[in-house]
């Protein structure tokens, strides 16, 4: 988890110099945590502790959507489940900010303004290799 935090740290800098989705594969590359999934509901308290470890990470700017997101998606890819990274574009403001998260079986993962959002982007999940 720790090293999940860290990734979230320096992910700014690396897409200064890469293209957003070799960013978020290379995130999702992180090796298995154990050979099995997590089961649900420890996969989410462990979200939510990286998430708040990331946002009391010193020298690192307040997490956004992206930096959850990409988070999200490597440490649930390193737990087991089968996560999409998303990015959408809003659905009634053509001028708003765009907004990334995370699906797993289709669903949003700790996320509830994604309806508002018609997907641009998804990198969807391959079969994790142990």
């Amino acid at each position: 988890m720790l090293t999940n935090v860290a990734a979230r740290s320096t992910m700014r800098r690396a897409l200064e110099r890469e293209p957003l989705d070799a960013v978020v594969l290379r995130a999702g590359s992180t090796p298995r945590i154990s050979p099995r999934y997590w089961p649900w509901d420890e996969a989410v308290v462990a979200l939510r502790l990286a998430d708040a470890l990331a946002a009391l990470t010193p020298g690192t700017a307040s997490p956004n959507c992206l930096d959850r997101a990409v988070g999200r998606y490597g440490l649930l890819r390193a737990l087991g489940w089968d996560a999409t990274f998303v990015l959408g574009a809003p659905v009634n403001d053509a001028n708003g900010a765009c907004h990334a998260w995370v699906e797993v079986g289709g669903q949003p993962v700790l996320d509830a303004h994604t309806a508002s959002y018609v997907p641009l982007l998804r990198l969807p999940a391959e079969p994790h290799k142990p």
